[in-house]
């Protein structure tokens, strides 16, 4: 193809596969993200992926104070020994305690839900920038969002110790 059109079919092929994955994980993503993308300079083309997930935990789930109030998270203080950052080491432990590792792990107060959002991303380089690369790194994304259930469990015990969510009648 290239030869005869003197167009390089690399690209078109990236945009195919991207396509197919995108489809894929439309398909069988219950609580996680996939995105991928082509991008190149004409020479050199090439696949940028990320995946997400969001662990919400509603009004009703949140501890209230003596006036009936959602008991608010803690400032975001960057300080190591804030409450804030003991509470996200305590969110990155539970994940890593599940053998998962995210690039970033943030949360949210958001209209009295907490809301923490997870940035899963290729921080080490183990997968290839093409169709196959981004292929593997969708079976790791469907790999996180079978875990939901665990994921949140973990979350949730980390929010009980912080004193934000109240226990479970059972």
């Amino acid at each position: 193809y290239e030869l005869v059109t003197g167009v390089d079919n690399t690209s078109q092929e990236y945009e195919n596969a991207v396509e197919e994955l995108e489809y894929e994980a439309q398909s069988d993503l219950e609580h996680c993200s996939f995105n991928a993308e082509v991008d190149g300079d004409g020479e050199h083309t090439y696949i940028n992926f990320s995946g997400g997930m969001s662990v919400t935990f509603n009004e009703g789930e949140r501890k209230k104070d003596a006036d009936g109030d959602v008991v608010d998270m803690p400032q975001q203080d960057w300080d190591r020994d804030s409450d804030y950052m003991t509470l996200m080491r305590g969110l990155d432990q539970a994940l890593n305690d599940l053998h998962l590792y995210p690039e970033d792990v943030d949360m949210r107060d958001m209209n009295d839900s907490l809301n923490i959002s997870i940035l899963i991303s290729d921080q080490d380089g183990s997968y290839s920038a093409d169709p196959d690369g981004a292929n593997d790194f969708l079976q790791w994304v469907k790999e996180w969002d079978g875990k939901y259930d665990e994921i949140r469990a973990a979350f949730q015990d980390v929010l009980l110790d912080a004193g934000l969510l109240k226990a479970a009648p059972a």
